[in-house]
């Protein structure tokens, strides 16, 4: 028979968790990885551990680890706008801003409330439409610089 839930122990990914967040605290990230990893082998079903791990890795400078992580927070947890954040800052990381408005426009949808979301959409959008004019900036130059046999 078990023993009611206040009296059992935590569970072994719980622990990891919990110490990858306190590494987390300390900006140790690459032992918050490491803690996380441990959990999700232990629980791999838990969207909430690899958006974690997804935020370890943003802070790493690991976007495309960070994205895989996000994607599959998103696909444990649709219904959680935390996990649709996550994906947005690392396609943000990644200088996929359109992709990261929409995600982060996703999230919105799922917690209209959460004021940080709707202000990370607009800045998104913002970034976007800099880095597009940027770009385009850059081709009428260089068409230019044809032209004139630069």
């Amino acid at each position: 028979r078990k023993a009611p839930m206040a009296d059992q122990p935590p569970s072994r990914a719980v622990v990891c968790k919990e110490e990858g967040n306190k590494c987390m605290s300390c900006k140790d990230y690459v032992n918050a990885m490491k803690w996380y990893s441990q959990a999700i082998m232990l629980s791999p079903k838990d969207g909430a551990l690899y958006s974690n791990r997804s935020f370890a890795f943003l802070q790493l400078g690991l976007t495309s680890r960070a994205l895989a992580d996000a994607e599959e927070s998103v696909r444990l947890r649709p219904e959680w706008s935390k996990a649709y954040f996550r994906r947005a800052e690392a396609l943000l990381q990644a200088g996929l801003y359109s992709e990261a408005q929409h995600s982060y426009a996703a999230g919105a949808s799922l917690d209209p409330e959460d004021e940080h979301l709707r202000k990370q959409c607009e800045e998104a959008h913002s970034r976007g439409t800099g880095a597009q004019r940027r770009e385009m900036m850059l081709v009428a130059a260089a068409a230019i610089a044809r032209v004139v046999g630069l």
